[in-house]
């Protein structure tokens, strides 16, 4: 997915007692993110630029999926309960072109674009604005990854209105939040694991 210098695999160390690191091609399968909070992310390729991810909240009995071009542009959200998607709980977000259209995500690199995206109470005109940052290394649960910075701005009516932070992995194909921003609230996201699901 990724070309030039980003298309060195993730540096991997060994994690725990001979548990493995993921791997590139392993997104096949499904990564597991552990947050601090016990809250787990599952992350799996449903195509060479769709990537899916379930979050699953460990106090709360219910889970949000998600769906992204290249691992990085959300598509569409919904609640989920029992695998079944809860009624009017489905956000969606259409770009102006085709997923496999999208930027691939290079270091120091930006992307604006106008969407259109509803929440379930009709079409809101955005914009969102993407920068990549410089690469770098994350270590999760032992595992050192190579890491690209990223951060996403959403703006409505020319008004900032969310801002997020994310960690886009190359090796691996996808992206997991840092922080997200909006209005006077900022929720953080902390890791203790990264796992190849079994």
């Amino acid at each position: 997915m990724i070309r030039g210098g980003l298309a060195v695999a993730a540096v991997c160390a060994a994690q725990g007692a001979g548990a493995a690191c993921p791997v590139p091609g392993d997104l096949a399968r499904g990564i597991r993110l552990v947050l601090t909070s016990g809250d787990t992310e599952v992350f799996r390729a449903r195509s060479e630029v769709l990537v899916e991810s379930l979050l699953d909240f460990a106090n709360e009995g219910g889970d949000t999926r998600f769906l992204y071009a290249r691992g990085v542009y959300l598509l569409e959200s919904a609640e989920v309960k029992d695998g079944v998607p809860v009624p009017d709980t489905r956000a969606t977000f259409a770009l102006p072109m085709r997923p496999e259209q999208t930027p691939e995500p290079l270091p120091g690199h930006g992307w604006g674009v106008e969407m259109v995206a509803n929440y379930g109470d009709g079409p809101v005109r955005e914009m969102l604005g993407v920068r990549y940052g410089t690469p770098g290394e994350v270590e999760i649960g032992g595992c050192t990854l190579a890491v690209l910075p990223m951060e996403q701005r959403i703006y409505e009516d020319g008004e900032l209105v969310a801002r997020e932070e994310r960690h886009f992995l190359p090796g691996l194909g996808f992206s997991y939040p840092l922080a997200w921003h909006e209005e006077d609230r900022v929720d953080r996201y902390s890791y203790v694991t990264i796992e190849v699901m079994e």
